[in-house]
This record gives C-alpha cells, sequence and structure tokens, in this order.
C-alpha cells in the first residue's frame, strides 16, 4: 500500500502541473489571448493531433532515391527544390525497411508513425518517472518516489511543451527524445551498453551526436562504445549499401550550408539562434521552408567558438570522475545548445534531464536548497512557449526571445553541480562499470 499511496513527491508533481500547465496557460490566455500554451497542447496530444513535419521530408527524400537513384538527393531537394530534409540518409533506413514491408500508402503511413511517436511519449514520461525514482533513491532523501507519482508525471510529460510541440508537428525528434531517456534510465541501471544501442541510433539521425562516442571512449566505456559504435556504423553502411556511397557524400554540402548559417526564426533555442537575433540577421518572427538567413562571419564564428568551448567542457570537465547519467546528460544537453539549429521541439530531452535532477536540487543536503530556484525557473522556462516575448523581435531586447535556450542553461549548470555533489574524486581505472 505504501507503494501506491501519496506522498510528499506526488503532491509537488501535482502542485508543476497545475501551477504551470494549467494555471499559468489560463493566464496567458485571459491576459493576451495566447493559445499555444502548454496546456492547449497537451489537449492536442490527447486528441491525437498530429502534422508530418518530418515524415513529409523524409518521404519526399525515399521516393526520389527510388525513382532518381544517380541524382544527388540533396544537390536536387536541398538546393534545387529548397526541401528543408535535413537528415543523414541513415534516418532513412527503419521507415524505408518498414514502408516496404508493410506496404502502405503514405496517409496511412504517416498515421502509423504519428501514432508510433504519441506511444513514444508515454514512454517518455513513464521513463522519466522511472529516472526520478532511482535518482531519489541514491540522494536517500525523504518519501520514496511511489506509484502513485507517475500520475503527475504523465500529467507534466503530455503538457511538457517542447514534447507535445515534437509530437503536434509529426516530428522524428519525438523518438529522440524516448531513446535520450531511455538511455538516461539504462545508464542509471548499469546498462552503459544498452544505453549505446540506443544513443547509436540517434547518431544515425543525428551525426553531430557521434561525439558520445568520442565522449565514451575518453572515459574508457567500452561496452558503451563497442554498441553506439556498432549501432551507428551498421545503420550507416546499409544506408550506403541501400542509396550509393555518392548520395551519401552529398550530404555534406547541405550539412556545412546549415552549420554556416543557421536560422534566425526564434524557435531556434541555441547559441546560433541567439545571436542571428541579436544581430537582426534574418527574420525572426517567420519560419522560412526555403531559406535561411544570410551567412554572417560574425554569427558564423560565434557559433563554432560556442561549440567548442561547450562541448570541450562536456568532454573533458573532471573526466577522472567516473562517468554516470548526469555526465551522459550533461554532454546530451551541451550537444543540444551547442547545435547551430536546435528548435523549440528539440528540447524536449530536458524532460528526463530535470526528472534526473530534481531529487538532488530538493534534497536537504548541503547547496540543495538555493537551488530549488534555479530549478524552478529552468522548468518554467523551458515548459512553456512565452508567444509575448515576440514584441521584442526588432528590438534590442529580443535575447529574451531566447528563454528556452536561457532554461537549458540553467539546466546545464545545474548539471554541473549535480555532478560535483555526487561524484567524490576517484581513479576511474578503478571504479570501472561491471
Amino acid at each position: 500500500m505504501n507503494f501506491i499511496k501519496s506522498n510528499k513527491w506526488t503532491s509537488r508533481l501535482w502542485i508543476v502541473f497545475i501551477v504551470n500547465s494549467v494555471l499559468f496557460s489560463l493566464f496567458l490566455f485571459a491576459v493576451n489571448g495566447e493559445k499555444e500554451t502548454s496546456g492547449v497542447y497537451g489537449l492536442r496530444f490527447l486528441q491525437f493531433d498530429a502534422w508530418q513535419d518530418s515524415w513529409g521530408p523524409m518521404y519526399q527524400a525515399i521516393e526520389h532515391l527510388r525513382e532518381h537513384p544517380d541524382i544527388p538527393i540533396y544537390t536536387e531537394l536541398f538546393f534545387n527544390q529548397k526541401t528543408k530534409f535535413q537528415y543523414p540518409l541513415s534516418s532513412l533506413v527503419l521507415l524505408d525497411l518498414f514502408q516496404q514491408a508493410a506496404d502502405i500508402a503514405q496517409v496511412t503511413l504517416f498515421k502509423v508513425l504519428n501514432m508510433a511517436s504519441w506511444i513514444f511519449v508515454i514512454l517518455s514520461g513513464v521513463a522519466s518517472w522511472f529516472i526520478l525514482r532511482e535518482s531519489h533513491r541514491k540522494t536517500n532523501s525523504g518519501d520514496n518516489v511511489n506509484l502513485a507519482s507517475l500520475i503527475p508525471v504523465l500529467a507534466i510529460t503530455i503538457t511538457f511543451y517542447p514534447l507535445a510541440k515534437s509530437y503536434t508537428l509529426g516530428q522524428i525528434q519525438t523518438t529522440i527524445t524516448m531513446l535520450v531517456s531511455l538511455s538516461i534510465l539504462a545508464w542509471q541501471w548499469k546498462k552503459p551498453w544498452l544505453a549505446g544501442i540506443f544513443l547509436g541510433i540517434c547518431c544515425a539521425i543525428k551525426p553531430q551526436w557521434g561525439v558520445v562516442i568520442l565522449w565514451g571512449l575518453l572515459r574508457k566505456e567500452w561496452k558503451f562504445v563497442i554498441t553506439s559504435s556498432l549501432t551507428f556504423g551498421v545503420l550507416t553502411l546499409i544506408a550506403v549499401g541501400m542509396y550509393g556511397f555518392q548520395n551519401y557524400l552529398d550530404y555534406l554540402p547541405a550539412v556545412s550550408f546549415m552549420g554556416q548559417r543557421g536560422e534566425s526564426y526564434f524557435p531556434n533555442q541555441s547559441v546560433n539562434g541567439l545571436i542571428n537575433r541579436i544581430l537582426f540577421n534574418g527574420d525572426n518572427l517567420k519560419w522560412h521552408a526555403d531559406g535561411f538567413p544570410p551567412y554572417n562571419p560574425t554569427v558564423y564564428g560565434i557559433t563554432v567558438i560556442a561549440a567548442l568551448i561547450i562541448l570541450g567542457f562536456a568532454l573533458f570537465w573532471k573526466r577522472n570522475k567516473k562517468a554516470d547519467a548526469f555526465c551522459l546528460a550533461l554532454l546530451i544537453l551541451s550537444l543540444t545548445i551547442s547545435s547551430p539549429i536546435a528548435w523549440e521541439h528539440h528540447h524536449g530531452i530536458l524532460l528526463p534531464i530535470f526528472a534526473l535532477i530534481a531529487p538532488v536540487c530538493t534534497s536537504q543536503k548541503p547547496s540543495g536548497k538555493y537551488t530549488v530556484a534555479f530549478l524552478s525557473t529552468a522548468f518554467f522556462l523551458s515548459s512553456q512557449r512565452l508567444n509575448f516575448t515576440r514584441i521584442f523581435a526588432n528590438t534590442y531586447l529580443n535575447f529574451l526571445q531566447s528563454y528556452l535556450f536561457f532554461g537549458a542553461v540553467i539546466v546545464l549548470w545545474l548539471l554541473y553541480k549535480a555532478i560535483q555533489f555526487q561524484q567524490p574524486d576517484s581513479d576511474l581505472s578503478q571504479q570501472k562499470r561491471s
């Protein structure tokens, strides 16, 4: 009975849901008629209201590869047709094979993919609950996180704006968020090989995430390195076999083009988006499906320097400490905010990270109390869409449009604090996982 009986953690989570997802959504609607709130997106999720933001370009790419195998795909779609198909060919493998095996029409395929994404959101919530429970157990503080708390966790999950937005867009990022949630949980359960499989799939969708393999090498996490490398490598080799090596090489100019420009549109919550907007480089209020902001050497230079600093710290900071779920979460979040393009829905990965750090921040141990304010602020900034900040778009206060990015930066700082607090200095060679 104690496992299902409500406790302090359940009450706290219900308060978070009611205040943030219900009351603040109603406040935004009452003040300025705002309809793009976390509460509204939660209702859209429950109504299975989803588009095909990823599925459309991916299906178009598969059709092109089937019908015109000799025409370089990115040269044709990305540069000539101005279609923002931004994924590597390895991201198409599972979708292409499934579509061929099932032999279903495009409309049906999109419905199946969105239903899968709906389930993935729920799985992300369940995984986050397990992460919260495991993290709390290790802090040895207060009441246990029991089964009753799963209900408010799921309520928070479906109203967590970046994740709900990801689902309603019809985004493959929903899959990535689930895989990140499962990889953090796998690491907590001392199964780095399993985390490697999950993140290897992420690397096949986002090749820049290959940095996680370097991270594993630096920390001598061999099981993680082997499974992540094999998963990433096998999917890549299959893609090369299915679509040709030349088509794979054709991805490089597209990656370079995007990396040099990024996006100015305000949902790009990254260093690049912030600098583009501060310098008024491009339209920050309207999405341009067929274009990017003009190349600006200052924007590009700051983006590169910031990425090197952010990722450098994540890779090498306190490398003599045993790698744990906090270190893994730190690297994943660093990869996200340092990317030239990190849309709002890319920040859905913050949900399991909040579950990971909340018990540490709310514990009564030294340096825990004052971090609650930072945790609450970060959650508020990360879980809502604050559309009213658009009024600053054409002013020098447009940096306020990067509220979600600032929330993510606070979480990054909390992760550094958590790692320092959780782990004593030790000889890595003497504390390897079995």
